[in-house]
């Protein structure tokens, strides 16, 4: 809904919405004029700039004729970094042709066909652990780690050269300092439940999934670039939960 704000002293076309109450991708809520008015007293907004895509905290103060009246609250946050939340939620993994994602023995992320009773297994289940991102530039989906536990470890999928996919054992970092890491991934839905994830060490490059050079009964994880055509199912990720 577009609207005419008027912020310290400013007016400003943009858009409002309130924080993100999504469980996973996150999105704007659709608002009309009467629901913003029942909640107007003290609610947390945020204005998105409709020329810069910039993102600011703002108070709503009041709603006058057209213009609604706001205060802008100070930030400590650092605009490139990211902050862990306190939320993840668990699936088992999905390539296009059925075959599930798993942490092999030797702790290698490859894909094959699982029973029912193999899919409830610890290492078929991965954990998908949401981000803040405190950046002020348009954002391409939502910040998250993927991992799987094994042994007591968090065994986090991660990014490296030569398109490369694999699985390292370390702790969820709280803060990070930069826009680009190893093992973090902006997600973002494509229909239903299928997801795709950009690595943010990598932009343009998605994991994707692979016939296995070793194996060829097997799919490996790997990064695959967008071309001029886009990514095409093999950098989809379908998320299922196993019923019991």
């Amino acid at each position: 809904m577009r609207v005419r704000c008027a912020v310290q002293e400013r007016t400003l076309i943009g858009s409002i919405s309130y924080s993100d109450t999504f469980p996973l991708c996150g999105g704007e809520s659709d608002l009309n004029a009467s629901s913003v008015e029942d909640r107007a007293e003290s609610a947390s907004l945020q204005v998105c700039m409709m020329a810069t895509s910039d993102c600011i905290a703002v108070t709503f103060q009041g709603v006058h004729n057209d213009t609604f009246y706001m205060s802008v609250a100070e930030s400590e946050v650092d605009g490139d970094s990211f902050t862990i939340s306190s939320r993840w939620f668990t699936y088992n993994l999905q390539c296009e042709d059925k075959k599930f994602l798993y942490l092999n023995h030797e702790g290698r992320l490859e894909l094959q066909h699982l029973t029912s009773n193999e899919q409830s297994q610890l290492d078929c289940k991965f954990n998908i652990h949401l981000f803040n991102d405190n950046s002020l530039q348009e954002r391409k989906g939502r910040a998250v780690m993927v991992y799987a536990n094994k042994d007591g470890k968090k065994m986090v999928a991660c990014c490296r050269s030569n398109n490369e996919v694999y699985a390292e054992a370390m702790d969820l970092p709280k803060k990070i300092e930069e826009r680009q890491h190893k093992a973090l991934f902006y997600m973002t839905m494509v229909v239903s439940n299928k997801y795709m994830f950009e690595s943010t060490l990598y932009p343009s490059k998605f994991l994707g999934f692979e016939p296995d050079k070793r194996n060829s009964s097997l799919k490996a994880v790997v990064l695959l670039e967008k071309g001029h055509r886009g990514v095409d199912e093999k950098a989809e990720v379908t998320l299922t939960k196993k019923v019991i």
